[in-house]
């Protein structure tokens, strides 16, 4: 009985550690895929704040 004990719980240890290191690999494959962000300067930040402030004079 206690051997069938540990052999089951060895099994779902090792299960376990497998899902845990599944799930690291899809994680980090959703790391390299993310797409890098947009990089705003000051100009395209000035833009748009004059934009907004134009359609709020326009209203």
């Amino acid at each position: 009985m206690r051997m069938t004990l540990a052999l089951t719980l060895d099994g779902m240890v090792r299960a376990l550690r497998m899902k845990a290191h599944m799930v690291a690999e899809d994680v980090e494959d959703g790391y390299r895929r993310r797409q890098p962000r947009e990089v705003l300067t000051r100009h395209d930040v000035r833009r748009d704040e004059a934009e907004r402030a134009n359609d709020r004079a326009g209203d």
